[in-house]
């Protein structure tokens, strides 16, 4: 998914003058001194990719890399893909929305032990002692 998620940014830094990127506590998510501040460490923060807004962009294969303005004040983020749930353009009448899943784990690289413990997980013991597989996923009518 980062590498994808990597071709998207790409698309967006090259297309358009400003976007909003949605990101959360996860992996070595790192905003400067700043942190999370207040319920952002449960929600999460948007980030506003603008002209003036970022200097000193770059990124590798697991994150992204820039400093940004908060308050007047340039702070260093280091974003890793994993932690970016939504980038949008407008907040008000957005023309498109990429919502990613959330990257709970390392992408394995097609490990099939590792893809075994994550159906594991989202198996769970009933009480009487059998094994009941809970499907989330959402199913649009």
């Amino acid at each position: 998914m980062s590498k994808f998620k990597k071709q998207v940014l790409e698309l967006l830094f090259d297309f358009y003058d400003k976007f909003y990127m949605h990101v959360v506590p996860a992996g070595d998510i790192r905003i400067g001194e700043r942190g999370f501040v207040g319920n952002e460490s449960e929600h999460g923060l948007v980030l506003v990719f603008g002209a003036s807004s970022y200097k000193n962009l770059r990124w590798d294969n697991n994150a992204l890399y820039a400093d940004m303005r908060f308050s007047g004040k340039w702070e260093s983020l280091v974003i890793p893909f994993q932690s970016i749930v939504t980038v949008f353009d407008d907040p008000g009448k957005p023309d498109f929305v990429f919502k990613f899943s959330m990257d709970t784990e390392k992408e394995s690289g097609g490990n099939n032990k590792d893809k075994e413990k994550s159906a594991d997980k989202s198996r769970v013991k009933s009480s009487n002692g059998k094994i009941v597989k809970v499907d989330f996923s959402r199913k649009d009518d």
